[in-house]
């Protein structure tokens, strides 16, 4: 699996962002980083996070090593581990920690009634000290990092880390693609008698509640997750505030006229779709394919295209589009699933089978009545288009590393995504299909509705990290 490098934010539009976290399972120690240390003492922290310790205690190794380079690190954790397997001292928050060339581990024990507990480095002559921890020392920090030097204050980083064994929730992440893809068979609906009845009869409504419920879905996705996690993450770059803000900033631009540009290349490769008749209007909820505005649809009103060709290039347009957008959720989802809490990678995967539902009705109407293709055919198609959001996932799954930074540009881009699709795409037909006071307190409700299951995460949820784990 080829590595990948840390893109400028515009490169993100490429969308082959991956990343890996470490296994817990075999090794005694989840962490280990070799760091210079010419001063006389150095502060180690561990900081309470959303009210509470990761864990009450963390075993931690110092051994006494010459420099900071990776094959000195990869040299000692053999000693590590039978340090941090022997046997550990306990050691309360003020207490100094010495190292020694065979190792001395300790059992920190943090203070509960604090929120925060600090420890003494001393190097005891030693140029350079490697930790080797039960826990990624990332996990404990809040405001403040794990290793400062008290005098000037500085963050001290580490020359070298170890690389865990990559732990890629395959048969988890797949499967909930698999359950987005099925969802392109939504438009069955349709075919089922009374069911075809009802919905043909209420068309509008049922596509104006269906967007109002993806929208709420997808919002709170955005503004109670994505964009969250985005900021905290692009904060762990060593820059100016001013450079996060606007990297997080160009970074969600990005992801709101993502869907703007797909119409421009879909429009450019199939330009017939964009001289459909004139009862077709711009409508996807991910992205512009030049199909007929569900909200608009008067099944019986439709005519079939000309000919064959514009016939083609308009099925093309809608189908383009949605191979690329799948696309996307592919990505954000395996994203969330790499380096997120479960409830919140569930909860993206929640957000896309909404908007997806209303969306696939929507083009089986569309590929039915205005192209004229037989159920099973639409079907089909819809199912063929969609299966890119497993191709997505294994792609994100694929590549090899992806930092901290790297993971929180990437979720900002969803978030700038999720916001367009939901507020300019969804909302419209919203606006558009419900007229009457009973009408629109029912999409209200269905869009609160939307919110609240996806605001559900927020009663216990964790950080995204490309670099430590859950708890």
């Amino acid at each position: 699996r080829a590595p990948m490098h840390v893109a400028p934010p515009v490169m993100l539009l490429l969308l082959a962002c991956a990343g890996a976290a470490p296994a817990s399972g075999a090794l005694a120690y989840e962490w280990a980083g070799s760091f210079l240390t010419p001063e006389l003492a150095y502060t180690w922290t561990a900081q309470k996070v959303n009210g509470e310790y990761a864990d009450p205690t963390m075993l931690l190794v110092l051994v006494s090593i010459t420099d900071d380079a990776q094959a000195t690190l990869d040299g000692v954790l053999e000693t590590g581990k039978a340090a941090i397997t022997g046997s550990c001292p306990g050691a309360a928050t003020g207490s100094t920690l010495i190292p020694t060339p065979t190792g001395a581990c300790y059992n920190l024990t943090f203070s509960p009634n604090e929120w925060q507990s600090f420890y003494t480095i001393t190097p005891a002559g030693a140029s350079a000290i490697a930790f080797i921890a039960q826990h990624v020392p990332t996990e404990f920090e809040a405001t403040a990092h794990y290793l400062k030097d008290p005098v000037s204050g500085a963050d001290i980083e580490p020359g070298a880390e170890l690389k865990l064994p990559v732990n890629v929730p395959w048969g988890t992440g797949i499967g909930a693609a698999i359950l987005v893809n099925l969802v392109t068979f939504s438009g069955i609906v349709l075919l089922a008698p009374g069911l075809n009845a009802l919905v043909k009869k209420n068309m509008t409504l049922f596509i104006g509640s269906m967007s109002a419920f993806a929208a709420g879905a997808l919002l709170a996705a955005a503004l109670f997750l994505l964009l969250f996690e985005g900021v905290h993450l692009v904060g762990t770059l060593d820059a100016s505030e001013s450079a996060h803000t606007f990297r997080w900033g160009v970074v969600i631009l990005c992801g709101f006229i993502t869907s703007f540009v797909i119409d421009i290349v879909v429009q450019t490769l199939a330009p017939a779709a964009a001289h459909a008749p004139q009862t077709a209007t711009r409508t996807d909820a991910e992205a512009g394919k030049g199909e007929v505005a569900p909200a608009q649809i008067e099944i019986s009103s439709l005519s079939t295209l000309d000919t064959p060709a514009h016939r083609l290039r308009v099925l093309s347009a809608i189908l383009i589009g949605d191979f690329f957008h799948n696309f996307a959720d592919g990505i954000f989802m395996g994203t969330a699933f790499l380096h997120c809490s479960s409830s919140l990678a569930w909860s993206i995967t929640t957000a896309t089978v909404f908007h997806e539902i209303a969306q696939e009705v929507a083009d089986y109407v569309v590929l039915t009545s205005l192209l004229d293709l037989k159920p099973r055919h639409a079907l089909g198609i819809n199912f063929i288009s969609g299966t890119s959001v497993i191709l997505g996932t294994i792609v994100i799954f694929s590549i090899e590393t992806l930092d901290d930074y790297a993971t929180g540009m990437l979720l900002a881009y969803g978030g700038g995504l999720y916001l367009q699709i939901g507020a300019t795409e969804c909302m419209p037909r919203v606006f558009e299909a419900c007229k009457n006071v009973s009408e629109r307190l029912l999409c209200l409700g269905t869009f609160c509705l939307g919110c609240l299951l996806i605001g559900l995460v927020l009663l216990d949820h964790q950080h995204c990290s490309a670099g430590g784990h859950g708890h």
